[in-house]
């Protein structure tokens, strides 16, 4: 491609579930070399994902006389002191040998490369494209977003308007605690003083509703912001996406490679600054060298890798047997990538245990967990083991998990400690979308009373009643035993609400220690010299967050420092053009009195993969197309198609996040929708449970239907369908019959059938 063709697509994206290339990027992790010693093995093949973001990669043209410069200008900013601590992951000595050199004059050249596609890597994306720079963005899943998209309970900023009292100096005192003795000034200042402008920035130019503020553990003032629709990280990551992706289809300024590792960083020739980046396709096996003079790594953290040589087994053994949030993907990429030329790493076991995991009741021993947000206790939820409170649930994160693991150690030996998250009815309310979403996952379950509560978490009843008195005193005097002096959510009567409960773990949550850099982004050597144009932000770094992060300091940290490289880096052909800068909203312009109207039975036509659609609040979306490229995978979308999504999607997103352009009309109004459904998942244990003639339910096209009474009457006989009880009929569905034909049993449709995937948040 020559540079004046501009940038494109050119991955093909497909969805993670089933895809032989993700399960093939497995075997291409390289093994972490042994700690302890002076000799390193060379890595043959990593796979990347940098901070909790993307990867960009910018071109230019011009590298000598403008990187120059631009080197030149980041020398004279980066004054701060460096609190690092030596790694000893790599010796210098052995960091460079086995990386391939390349003379790059004819190719073309990015601005930037940007490693990892969470918020750190789609933040610093944007704001390099809208300065006018040409960016490949570089994804080893097939999707964007990473674990970003997954987060729920906010992002923390001080101060706006109404801010509760709060000042910058709470905040950073409040930061400063909870990173405790490896507390770095500088880095905690740039998070804290940048804020506010990061707040402003995500609702005016990315166009995400932060309106919801709510008080979260550690922090002395509600400071953690959300949307009053939808989740924070879903709201984020697919309003980021669908800004970048602008500049794809408009302006050609960006190169997206999904299903693409990074193989090598690349030095320049002189062994001074960066070349390029090489990459393997992870469903062809083929190698190409991007390049770029800079480059930003965005690739998460490495709380998921359980190999047996992994960082994590190596830096803190103790912790590999503990569930995790992250997904699968989270295994220090960009961690062996910057140490492989030399880069410096600090505070690596320091890992965070969050208190609240989510057992799932059918996969009670699955490791990977759904998070419990920390905004289900910001919002009155309570803590109780055996029925007894242990702990102010509005502590830090490692104070309540140490309490947990004390409580649990003085009374158990479980290998995995449980714990009951319990919100009463005022509480839920409160985190209503939150309790909506976890509900739906049968993570939480409703209960009516103190005799149900008792009987479900099978303690006295009168146990239960001494834990809410002493709380209720403790809320009259203003304090508690454990120091607690913040209470949400009581009802008025004990004895007549309803209380949602779920069982919760500790898990590994988030990896404070990574890559090493100063407060502008840049990497830096052992000797504290930042590296020449390599960058990084997000999970991936180290020392912002010290020996614990606040609760909603992560988003922060990502927007923050992705802003703080994007807008320093170099861009040969900067634009000063400001029309570009605005959000999108789509569905502003669509007249739904000009739309054709479409019946219920017209909708469940469009029902496959090839032609979906799905109806939304009234309108009914074309989305055959977006599914591919869907942060959250194709297949959820897939099991909603030919239907009345409002629900399932209110519990996730806002309304506005929906494409515009794909709107094929609207609902008939004064037709009741006799197809659409109260959907709930339905896990392959719980469908297993339904697997005989008088109890047959069967999965069709991702959908479960109770099909024990219509297989009775089944002209081609009972034992065709029967056959199939507690099982995916999909594939002989299709051999006799057209998805259509399903509208004839609409009425038997109990639910969908449950990704692979868990939804963390």
């Amino acid at each position: 491609m020559k540079p004046s063709q501009g940038m494109v697509e050119i991955s093909p994206v497909r969805s993670r579930q089933g895809s032989p290339s993700i399960r093939r990027r497995r075997h291409l992790h390289r093994q972490w070399p042994q700690f302890g010693t002076q000799r390193v093995i060379p890595w043959v093949v990593i796979s990347v994902v940098l901070a909790t973001g993307g990867v960009m990669l910018f071109c230019n043209s011009s590298r000598s006389s403008s990187i120059a410069g631009q080197n030149k200008r980041h020398a004279t900013t980066n004054h701060h002191k460096d609190y690092g601590v030596h790694s000893p992951l790599a010796t210098p000595a052995t960091r460079h040998h086995h990386l391939r050199t390349t003379n790059s004059a004819n190719q073309p050249h990015f601005d930037v490369i940007v490693v990892g596609s969470g918020l750190a890597g789609l933040t610093t994306t944007l704001e390099i494209l809208d300065r006018g720079g040409r960016v490949a963005l570089v994804e080893k899943e097939a999707t964007l977003g990473g674990n970003s998209r997954k987060a729920s309970s906010g992002i923390n900023g001080c101060c706006q308007e109404n801010h509760n009292g709060d000042s910058l100096e709470a905040f950073q005192k409040d930061t400063t605690k909870s990173a405790g003795r490896l507390a770095r000034p500088p880095l905690i200042e740039e998070l804290v003083t940048s804020s506010a402008s990061a707040l402003q920035w995500l609702h005016e130019r990315v166009g995400v509703d932060l309106s919801q503020v709510a008080q979260l553990g550690g922090h002395s003032f509600p400071r953690t912001h959300r949307p009053a629709l939808g989740m924070i990280g879903a709201e984020l990551i697919a309003q980021l996406e669908k800004l970048v992706r602008s500049y794809v289809e408009e302006k050609q300024q960006l190169t997206i490679l999904t299903t693409h590792s990074v193989k090598n960083l690349v030095p320049a020739l002189d062994g001074k600054g960066m070349a390029g980046v090489e990459v393997v396709n992870l469903q062809t096996n083929k190698t190409q060298t991007l390049h770029s003079t800079q480059v930003v790594l965005a690739t998460g953290g490495f709380a998921s890798d359980r190999r047996a040589n992994s960082l994590l087994s190596q830096v803190r053994p103790d912790l590999v047997d503990f569930g995790t949030t992250g997904g699968s993907y989270s295994t220090g990429d960009g961690i062996a990538l910057g140490t492989s030329i030399g880069a410096k790493t600090i505070d690596l076991d320091q890992i965070q245990l969050h208190p609240t995991g989510f057992v799932d009741p059918l996969h009670p021993e699955d490791p990977t967990k759904v998070l419990a947000a920390e905004l289900l206790r910001g919002m009155g939820g309570l803590l109780l083991h055996q029925g007894r409170r242990f702990c102010n649930e509005l502590g830090t994160r490692d104070y309540v998990t140490k309490q947990m693991l004390a409580t649990a150690n003085a009374g158990a030996t479980s290998q995995q400690p449980t714990f009951t998250l319990l919100l009463t009815e005022e509480a839920a309310l409160q985190a209503d979308k939150h309790v909506a979403l976890y509900s739906l996952k049968r993570l939480l379950k409703k209960v009516e009373g103190l005799d149900a509560l008792a009987k479900w978490m099978d303690v006295p009843v009168v146990r239960l009643v001494e834990t809410f008195q002493d709380y209720e005193k403790a809320k009259v005097t203003g304090k508690d035993v454990f120091g607690k002096t913040v209470f949400k959510g009581l009802p008025s009567n004990w004895d007549d609400t309803a209380f949602y409960v779920g069982t919760v773990t500790p898990v590994l949550h988030y990896c404070m220690g990574g890559l090493s850099i100063n407060t502008n982004g840049q990497v830096l050597k052992e000797d504290g010299v930042p590296i020449t144009g390599l960058y990084a932000a997000g999970e991936v770094t180290g020392g912002v967050h010290g020996q614990n992060r606040l609760g909603g300091n992560s988003l922060l940290e990502c927007t923050v420092y992705g802003r703080k490289i994007g807008r320093s880096v170099f861009v040969q052909n900067e634009s000063t053009a400001s029309d570009n800068h605005k959000p999108r909203n789509d569905n502003k312009n669509v007249n739904e009195e000009t739309l054709s109207t479409i019946s219920w039975h017209e909708l469940e036509t469009h029902s496959s993969r090839e032609d979906l659609w799905m109806a939304v609040n009234g309108l009914v979306y074309n989305l055959t197309r977006f599914a591919k490229v869907h942060p959250g995978g194709s297949s959820i979308l897939e099991s909603l198609a030919g239907g009345d999504a409002s629900e399932a999607f209110a519990t996730v997103h806002s309304p506005q996040l929906l494409p515009g352009d794909v709107v094929v009309g609207r609902m008939d109004p004064t037709e009741p929708a006799a197809s659409a459904t109260t959907d709930r998942f339905i896990t392959l244990a719980e469908l297993k449970q339904h697997s005989s003639p008088e109890d047959c339910w069967v999965v069709f096209h991702g959908q479960v239907y109770d099909m024990t009474d219509f297989s009775k009457t089944h002209k081609g006989g009972a034992y065709l369908i029967q056959k199939y009880a507690g099982k995916d009929a999909t594939d002989t569905f299709k051999v006799f019959h057209k998805k259509d034909k399903l509208a004839l049993v609409s009425k038997y449709r109990v639910g969908l059938l449950a990704s692979d995937e868990k939804i963390d948040t």
